[in-house]
């Protein structure tokens, strides 16, 4: 849509290794006037030349500083897994610096920053446990995971966010004036229910919580069930197209996350 099509958008932050692809369908499933952009971390598709990013504090500042200049509509932040903690610190951020909040805040199958890593960290293992590892969260396409290729090209941007994860230092915020939307997989491993459900300190303004059938990425197993309840969140209305075709154009380099 052209500018005064727009009433509201959807920032999206993907899961560790992920990259803005993750969304490209997404644009024709969301509620008309709803502009869709995702964060392009570095080390991953057009700036896969790019050295990633795996300090947690450089990798804020630049997402904040990119995200900025974009807050002047009601907009939703939305995040999966790793992303879900870069998209709950951003708007703990946002808040603490007196800017526009978004009007929802969705956490999907992320544990809050508060409770302890269970899980042995995997960012250092050699390569092949590495890789074990990945085939064992699922996630990333079979098209990536049978080429060995592939997985040596992105094998250093994932490397840089398991490394971010499994270093996660909790910074420690109020709870957020905004309500927080927590979203999983009843079958996830690796983020179950209980722990979902503690997003609920988070917020002062409304908690949900929303289970669907599968595991951490019950997203491609539920996707119209999943869009049906994520239209519900976004309640803002306007004419919206398809922003399919320039979804890597304009939005995926407009918030685009700078390595310095």
């Amino acid at each position: 849509p052209t500018g005064d099509q727009i009433t509201a958008r959807l920032f999206c932050v993907p899961f560790a290794g992920g990259s803005a692809h993750a969304f490209a369908d997404w644009a024709r499933e969301l509620t008309p006037g709803v502009e869709l952009l995702a964060v392009q971390l570095p080390g991953r598709g057009a700036r896969i030349a790019e050295a990633p990013v795996s300090n947690q504090n450089q990798l804020l500042d630049a997402v904040f500083e990119a995200l900025l200049p974009l807050t002047d509509l009601p907009y939703f932040i939305f995040g999966h897994s790793m992303g879900g903690r870069i998209a709950y610190e951003l708007s703990s951020r946002l808040r603490d610096s007196g800017h526009r909040l978004p009007e929802a805040l969705v956490v999907s199958a992320t544990r809050p920053p508060h409770l302890p890593r269970t899980a042995s960290p995997v960012h250092d293992l050699p390569r092949d446990e590495f890789y074990a590892q990945l085939r064992a969260l699922g996630g990333m396409s079979s098209e990536v995971l049978q080429s060995p290729e592939l997985l040596e090209l992105l094998e250093p941007a994932l490397r840089a966010d398991f490394r971010l994860v499994e270093t996660w230092v909790p910074l420690g915020h109020a709870p957020l004036p905004i309500p927080i939307h927590a979203v999983g997989g009843c079958s996830d491993a690796y983020v179950g229910a209980r722990d979902l459900d503690q997003w609920s300190s988070y917020t002062s303004r409304g908690f949900s919580l929303k289970l669907f059938d599968g595991g951490h990425f019950y997203i491609n197993k539920n996707s119209v069930i999943f869009f049906n309840w994520l239209r519900e969140i976004l309640t803002q209305k306007s004419v919206m197209t398809d922003r399919a075709a320039d979804f890597f154009g304009v939005s995926a380099d407009t918030l685009s996350v700078s390595s310095r």
